[in-house]
């Protein structure tokens, strides 16, 4: 199987150094554009007896569009330099905008959060639910990745594909 994109999902509150890195080194060997990706979702509106009490301002929304944006910053950082290589953001629920942008990849690259406390699927991804809904390759990759073998790829000779190993 050749790859022409490989998309890696970025935690907004995470650092997910070792999956970006792997994420690049495998775009390298298939020589295959890099997508980062991250969302955040809005909270909903604050809602009793039928009067809105709280929803998100402009400025919260400006707020999240930054951090989002400083993420991108990061995983160019992280992915290093390359004519290939993009960011992504959305404002929705991180499992459902990763389902919609996965469609321009041939692999999806992921992995499980860490949650403290409460799980906030304004926040945060949950894999399984993703797995369910992509309809492509993915890849979970461990947190932390310590004591992790690097990812080989290589083409199939006999074939002429290239294959992960």
């Amino acid at each position: 199987m050749s790859y022409a994109a490989v998309m890696v999902y970025v935690d907004i509150d995470g650092i997910p150094e070792q999956r970006v890195r792997i994420a690049s080194e495998l775009a390298k060997k298939f020589d295959a554009t890099l997508i980062g990706f991250s969302a955040r979702a809005a909270p909903p509106p604050f809602v009793a007896e039928g009067v809105i009490i709280e929803e998100a301002t402009e400025a919260d929304i400006k707020q999240m569009q930054a951090s989002l944006a400083k993420r991108g910053d990061w995983f160019r950082s992280v992915a290093g330099d390359g004519k290939d290589i993009e960011w992504r953001s959305e404002l929705d629920f991180p499992g459902d905008a990763l389902a919609r942008e996965a469609r321009c990849a041939d692999l999806v690259i992921m992995g499980p959060q860490r949650h403290e406390g409460r799980y906030d699927d304004q926040r945060n991804l949950d894999p399984a639910e993703v797995l369910l809904k992509l309809g492509r390759p993915a890849l979970l990759v461990a947190p932390g990745g310590v004591g992790c073998a690097p990812v080989l790829a290589r083409r199939q000779a006999r074939f002429g594909r290239r294959s992960l190993r």
